[in-house]
């Protein structure tokens, strides 16, 4: 095992997803695969959200990474998580069936730069939009998320590249948290653009003391962009027609966040984590920790699996 290690992040099926040998359930994993420097593979790890009530059939929910960032001593996964690969609305119960998606993993002490463990993961409804966390960056103290501009017009886990709003604005939502016990630090909803087409946030990246997520707006004052953020409190300059900020608190109303602990039926929720050479066993109960306040090399490898043929149950 090389003492340097890289990671990327992505979405996979099982490859025998029998979570019920009669009515076998296929669903999907975050999956993060890593290589050594000269991009040899080196193992892989699936996680995924599942349900903990023992009556439910298919107890598993569809997952998606879609980015991924390092510090060296954490590694911070994001994506989304939905009860139908197609499913942005509500159920028959009016309840809701996708929510965003964030792990926070520990390296290994050795220096291996393998995944050792979760530290923390958040499974976070962002009221009122249809989103998934596309992007992820991270310091020493604190990772930073954001959606990009998702709608109900792509399926949830689909690659929201692709997502843009026609004929209104465009909200994306960037949101801080603390790496040392996944406390919410602040969280912004940005509304970018009046009208046309606008491909929300395109980009994310922490430079020093300042935050910088690209955007793309067509109107009379848009086009191709970029806002800087304050990662102390997510403060940015309004600019009319361009740019809009408001603060989101916790909570169940339009506009806010709510951290899920539950299903929509009540039944609490686990995180699976495996890795390649794992027993598949590993479970992690899951926290609810919440701030009480708001402050103001490229390579042709595809679809990489250490065994395509294997039996492994992912249940």
């Amino acid at each position: 095992m090389s003492d340097v290690t890289l990671h990327a992040a992505g979405t996979c099926f099982p490859p025998i997803p029998l979570s019920n040998p009669v009515a076998p359930q296929k669903f999907s994993v975050g999956h993060i695969v890593q290589f050594d420097p000269d991009l040899t593979f080196e193992k892989y790890y699936d996680t995924y959200v599942k349900t903990t009530s023992t009556s439910e059939q298919n107890p598993n929910y569809n997952n998606c990474f879609q980015g991924i960032a390092s510090n060296g001593n954490n590694l911070a996964a994001c994506g989304g998580r939905t009860r139908g690969w197609n499913n942005w609305v509500n159920n028959f119960l009016g309840q809701k069936q996708y929510s965003t998606l964030l792990v926070c993993y520990n390296h290994a002490t050795d220096g291996s730069g393998d995944l050792d463990s979760v530290k923390w993961w958040k499974t976070i409804e962002l009221n009122g939009l249809a989103n998934i966390w596309q992007f992820v960056v991270m310091d020493n103290d604190s990772i930073y998320v954001a959606t990009q501009n998702q709608t109900t017009s792509l399926a949830p886990l689909n690659n929201p590249a692709r997502s843009r709003t026609t004929g209104t604005a465009a909200v994306a939502v960037i949101m801080k948290l603390a790496i040392s016990d996944g406390s919410v630090q602040w969280a912004k909803r940005y509304t970018l653009g009046t009208f046309g087409v606008s491909k929300g946030f395109t980009s994310l990246k922490l430079a020093g003391d300042v935050l910088y997520a690209s955007f793309s707006v067509s109107n009379q004052d848009g086009g191709l962009d970029y806002i800087k953020v304050d990662p102390s409190n997510g403060f940015v300059t309004n600019q009319t027609n361009i740019v809009t900020t408001s603060t989101m608190t916790s909570g169940t109303s339009t506009g806010q966040y709510n951290i899920q602990t539950t299903d929509a039926s009540g039944n609490n929720l686990a995180l699976v984590f495996n890795d390649s050479t794992a027993d598949y066993s590993v479970t992690v109960a899951n926290t609810t920790l919440d701030a009480t306040s708001l402050t103001t090399t490229v390579s042709d490898q595809v679809e990489i699996r250490a065994n395509t043929n294997s039996t492994q149950r992912y249940d």
